[in-house]
């Protein structure tokens, strides 16, 4: 098993790769070393920005095959959810406007109604 520090490192470095400024591209690690990648990214909410960052630097390939396939899987679902929130968040709205009644939305709600340049999936 390989030590915290170094599973953090390769997260780091995972959710940089999509900065062209720095230069960064995913890091090269076994199988077991994305293992424990992916438990610590899960914990943190975090699985769907590292394949996120992973297709935007281009260099998703790097990746294991059954970890690409995880994040891949985690992504969509995010979508999915994020959409359906969205969804209810300005169903919501509506109904409150309707009643005379000006919401305000607060933290990942706000994120997810808006359009930014910005990948609405890759958060949690």
């Amino acid at each position: 098993m390989m030590r915290r520090r170094h599973a953090l490192s390769l997260l780091v470095g995972a959710l940089r790769a999509d900065k062209p400024q720095c230069g960064r591209k995913l890091p090269s690690a076994s199988l077991g070393d994305w293992s424990s990648v992916l438990a610590i990214a899960n914990r943190h909410f975090l699985t769907p920005a590292v394949y996120a960052a992973a297709c935007k630097s281009g260099d998703l390939r790097s990746l294991p095959l059954e970890v690409r396939r995880y994040f891949a899987l985690v992504y969509r679902l995010n979508r999915l959810r994020n959409r359906a929130i969205r969804e209810q968040a300005l169903e919501l709205v509506r109904a409150l406007n309707e009643s005379g009644v000006e919401p305000m939305l607060l933290k990942g709600a706000l994120f997810l109604v808006t359009d930014g340049p910005f990948d609405p999936a890759a958060r949690m």
